[in-house]
């Protein structure tokens, strides 16, 4: 999703038996010759064998400029192995693993569906952590420089430079008064969001009396 949120899904449909009405070998169909045609009333269905060599991109893309519903069957693995009609009608018919489709008309509507899982599923999650915005202003204040940063969910205000001594208990006096904490790193003091108008009006009141010493 745009705001970062991803999930996956699938969509399957269940194995069913198919019973034919006719098998062809090797028909022509167009410029193919698919190995085994697979009639069902109207429907017809073209099965690759795969032993030594399988469906390469050229035929493929005329399989899927056909349209027809194709299954490819790999018998590679079995091609040095003794075999019998009974594990060769396991592998053609019964087996799964060894199947794969190379042309399946109704895949947009299941990339469609795992599409519409996928995002209900990522609409369910948590909305993904917006960074904290802060904007920052500063005030010279006894011969220190003092930076206030606002933040989306609180106030940091820090301090660079020595203060003068008269103007600091002054300036700690505020920060306590707006319900600040103090942190020993660079004079660190944190607040709470709400106090942001009356702890700017307090802090320019104090530059106004040091610019006129009277603090």
């Amino acid at each position: 999703m745009e705001d970062g949120r991803t999930a996956s899904a699938a969509a399957t449909l269940e194995a069913r038996e198919l019973i034919f009405d006719e098998v062809v070998l090797k028909a022509a169909v167009g410029n193919i010759r698919p190995d085994v045609t697979a009639l069902q009333k109207s429907d017809q269905l073209f099965i690759e064998i795969a032993v030594n060599h399988f469906v390469d991109e050229e035929k493929r893309a005329k399989l899927l400029a056909l349209d027809i519903p194709t299954v490819e069957i790999a018998l590679d693995l079995i091609r040095h192995e003794e075999w019998d009609w009974d594990k060769l009608s396991e592998l053609v018919i019964q087996s799964l693993e060894n199947k794969q489709w190379l042309v399946f008309p109704d895949l947009a509507e299941l990339r469609a569906e795992a599409k519409s899982k996928a995002i209900a599923l990522a609409q369910a999650l948590p909305p993904p952590h917006v960074a904290n915005k802060c904007t920052k202003q500063r005030v010279m204040l006894g011969g220190a420089t003092v930076y206030v940063y606002l933040w989306d969910d609180a106030i940091t205000v820090r301090k660079y430079g020595l203060m003068h001594y008269d103007y600091f208990k002054e300036f700690a006096r505020l920060m306590r008064r707006m319900g600040g904490l103090w942190g020993d790193h660079n004079d660190t003091w944190r607040l709470p969001r709400n106090v942001a108008e009356p702890l700017m009006h307090g802090l320019h009141k104090l530059q106004g009396a040091a610019s006129e010493n009277r603090i």
